[in-house]
Formats: C-alpha cells, structure tokens, sequence
C-alpha cells in the first residue's frame, strides 16, 4: 500500500518596505514659531516688569529663565535651535543643488555652515566672551560699550561682498526675503546692540528701559530668522513639488513552518 501527503510550502521570509509621510507647510511653521516667539517676548517683559517695578526679584529662578539677556535659558535655546533648523533647510537646499550641479552650490553649503556656528554661539553666547578683551584693548565706551559689535559689522561687510552675486542670482521673491530677513536680525543684532550699548554705559543694565531695549533687540533678532525660515521653506518648495520627509522601516512577515 502506497501513502501519500502533501506538505504546503510558504516562504521562510519576506520583507516590505512601508513609509509615513510627514508634510510640512511653510505658513503654518511659522505661523506657530511667530506665537512662541511672542510668548517669549511677554514672558521676558513680565519678568523685568516684575523684578525692577514690583520688586520681585528673581521669583523663584521664572525671571532669569525667560530673560532675553542671559545665555543658557530658554530664549537663548529657542533662537539657537531656530538657527540650527536654518542651517539644517540650508543643507537640504544644498544638496538639491549638488544633484543639479549648482554653480553656487558651495555658497549654499557656506551659509549652512555660518548658520550652524550661530546657533551654536546663541545658545553659548561665545561673542559676549570678546566683550571684556576687546574694550580693554581698544578702550572703547558709548555706541561700541558693547565692543563685539565691530567685528559683527567686519564680518557682515565681508559675507556681503561674498555673497553680492549670490543673492543677485536668486529668484525675486527669495531675494527679496532673503533680504528682509538680513535687514531685521542686523538691525537687531547691530542697529539697536549699539543704542542699547550706549544706554548700558550710561545708565548700567540692572533698569527696565535697558530690559526693553533688549527686548526690541532680540524681537528683531527672532524676527528675521522667521522671514529667513519662511524664505527657505518656500523656496524649497519651488525646487520640489512638495516638501516631505520619509521615515522607511522593514516589515518582516511570520515565518510559517
């Protein structure tokens, strides 16, 4: 007598690949960073409204932590990590452009380097460092109390001699903002740090008239990074017909024995 079976063979593995998809709108990043930057702006005004009207002092370490003037809290990780992120889209745009063989490839990978030591000295505040050597040494007071600005203003000249043709290159409305974007943080950073300086030499910065002077100054610092984060995701998107990021994983199925 003959016995027979039949065994049903499957496979021992297979492998799918699956992806979610994350889409990110330009207007509503901003939008959202525009509120946290507002936030961060009524909280430091608060605080010093607190601490040199009502006399709070530093309630509880709430006041020091939303200053817009000390380093190592969390307006000063907002507005590095905001660079960071610049500099992060700049490297994306980088490598659109090394695909196509950009002929201002390197002036995109220069800036998302510039940005990126940026974000780093923000959060740090390496700059404030050279205050102290520099006005010893140059022995300066007034508008350059604040002494680091002169090489701000050296640096900015050289990048805008580096950078004339680049920007001439840029499609209108990227040049545009591009160009609101370096006009708000200068203004911030260099315009008002030199009134505000000269107001520190002055009157000392333990007031509330310094305090707001500050507050003018980094409003417009965070400002122009917002036009420059909303210039660069939009012209991302001009290069791309949607801007996604793709997370990809392997799925592996049961083995059937």
């Amino acid at each position: 007598m003959k016995s027979s079976h039949n065994v049903k063979q499957s496979p021992t593995s297979s492998s799918e690949r699956a992806s979610v998809e994350i889409r990110l709108s330009p207007e509503r990043i901003v939008r959202f960073l525009g509120w946290v930057v507002v936030g961060l702006a009524a909280a430091h005004f608060l605080g010093q409204f607190s601490k040199h009207v009502l006399g709070y002092g530093s309630l509880k370490g709430m006041i020091p932590l939303f200053d817009l003037d000390l380093e190592f809290n969390i307006p000063s990780l907002y507005s590095g990590l905001s660079l960071i992120g610049c500099a992060m889209l700049l490297g994306a745009i980088a490598l659109l452009k090394k695909q196509k063989r950009d002929r201002y490839l390197r002036h995109w990978q220069g800036l998302s380097l510039i940005f990126l030591l940026m974000g780093v000295d923000e959060i740090i505040e390496l700059h404030e460092r050279t205050i102290k050597p520099l006005r010893n040494a140059l022995n300066a007071t007034g508008i350059f109390y604040f002494t680091w600005v002169i090489l701000g203003f050296v640096l900015v000249v050289l990048l805008a001699i580096a950078y004339r043709k680049f920007t001439l290159s840029l499609p209108p409305k990227t040049r545009n903002r591009f160009i609101l974007a370096a006009s708000l943080f200068l203004l911030g950073t260099l315009g008002i740090e030199l009134i505000g300086g000269y107001y520190a030499y002055i009157y000392g910065k333990e007031n509330l008239i310094y305090s707001l002077w500050v507050a003018l100054e980094e409003g417009l610092e965070m400002a122009g990074i917002l036009v420059f984060i909303y210039a660069l995701l939009t012209y991302l998107r001009s290069l791309s017909d949607s801007i996604t990021i793709h997370f990809e994983r392997s799925l592996s199925a049961p083995t059937n024995n």
